[in-house]
């Protein structure tokens, strides 16, 4: 396989924590051990030693921290042309040939494939979560992103459930276009125990939650399953996280006075949250929706039984016979932690062989595949818009297309 020198570019990066973060941190690293060459394109993180724009090692890949104005949380304003030149130059200094964005919703990921396709470079984008597109906010941002999406080389989504749903949000992608590579596990982080499942070693019941503390990780259930579930066992409940539903959370601890049942940390490195899945017995998951659902299979990894809701791309999981599925509701939680209760001192098999199919080096091997391999050529920009759209918003983006080219041919 020919060498590739590749930028990553997204918005959500280390020193950010989540799925994405990990995923093109893992996915970079492996590339490298491989020996190609990988960048990451992110945004400055205020009130971090990443507060200002510099070139950072970040676990050995070189990492541009670029100082772009906060939009919301950890997505930047979008620059537009003005960030023709930084892009350009990096991908230049860097010799860069594919440029692979992460997210839909990442104004930094589509402004750089946007710039790339002008360019003549490679393009690929992968998504990592499932949107409701009946909400008003969903259709504004799905009208711009599918001008990038338009001429991109490759699309991969994180499961069939992820892909699905952006087929149905941008129902003129070809399908063959997408294709679905899972995340990884870094096993340097999660593995079993061998000791963890002797409960007659352990009296207190011990229940991991790791989710960010928002609606639709199902803080709300999560919030109302607590007081029953300390009422129903000799529990140690360890929760994992950070989110504007944290305030509920301390709040029924409080009203219950649960401080001596339930711990509550901010968001910890995933090594520290692997020593506290081994010291667990059981994972729970309340989430209303999902695309993929990491800390499931880094829970299934690492030996827990899990008990979680049903929702996208979770029952897509190998060995999803180990996983306990329950009703988003208190009841059926409690129902269902009662039956992994019973059932403690089983031994959880089949990790190793888990752990072996959902593997950096082995989803890095994929990806770059499908750099190579590609289903979808690239035509002229302005064939594509001209030929294939002719609206109102179709006629203003295609103005920016001629705007960036005359960037361009004066940049020459």
């Amino acid at each position: 396989m020919n060498k590739q020198n590749i930028a990553f570019v997204t918005d959500m990066f280390i020193p950010g924590t989540g799925g994405v973060e990990n995923h093109v941190l893992n996915l970079a690293i492996s590339m490298q051990q491989k020996g190609h060459k990988c960048i990451v394109i992110t945004h400055c993180y205020p009130k971090t030693k990443n507060s200002s724009s510099s070139i950072s090692l970040v676990h050995g890949v070189k990492t541009y921290y670029v100082k772009f104005p906060i939009l919301s949380k950890n997505v930047a304003w979008p620059a537009l042309f003005a960030g023709y030149f930084l892009y350009k130059n990096i991908f230049y200094e860097n010799n860069i040939n594919v440029v692979h964005g992460h997210q839909t919703h990442s104004p930094m990921a589509l402004e750089a494939l946007f710039h790339a396709q002008i360019l003549g470079i490679t393009t690929v984008l992968t998504e990592h979560s499932i949107y409701d597109n009946y909400k008003l906010e969903r259709f504004a941002a799905d009208t711009v992103i599918k001008y990038t999406l338009l001429n991109i080389n490759k699309i991969i989504a994180v499961s069939n459930v992820c892909k699905n749903n952006l087929l149905k949000r941008m129902p003129f992608i070809d399908s063959k276009r997408i294709c679905v590579i899972p995340n990884g596990v870094n096993s340097l982080c999660f593995y079993a125990n061998k000791q963890q499942n002797n409960f007659s070693a352990k009296k207190v019941f011990k229940i991991c939650v790791v989710t960010r503390l928002e609606f639709r990780k199902g803080i709300d259930i999560l919030v109302e399953a607590i007081p029953l579930i300390c009422k129903n066992f000799e529990v140690k409940i360890t929760i994992v996280g950070d989110g504007s539903k944290k305030d509920d959370l301390m709040f029924i601890i409080d009203k219950y006075r649960l401080w001596n049942q339930v711990e509550l940390f901010p968001f910890q490195s995933p090594k520290k949250i692997g020593e506290i899945m081994r010291n667990s017995h059981v994972l729970l998951n309340t989430s209303l929706t999902e695309s993929f659902c990491m800390i499931v299979l880094e829970a299934l990894v690492s030996g827990l039984h899990v008990v979680t809701t049903n929702v996208g791309g979770i029952s897509e999981i190998e060995h999803k016979d180990k996983i306990i599925f329950c009703e988003p509701n208190s009841e059926d939680i409690v129902r269902r932690l009662k039956s992994v209760y019973e059932m403690i001192n089983i031994k959880m098999e089949n990790h190793v062989l888990l752990l072996d199919n959902y593997q950096w080096c082995k989803i890095a091997e994929n990806t770059l595949k499908t750099y190579e391999c590609f289903l979808f050529k690239r035509k002229c920009l302005i064939e594509v818009y001209k030929n294939e759209y002719g609206g109102f918003f179709d006629c203003v983006f295609l103005f920016f297309v001629f705007i960036e080219m005359f960037i361009v041919f004066c940049d020459k």
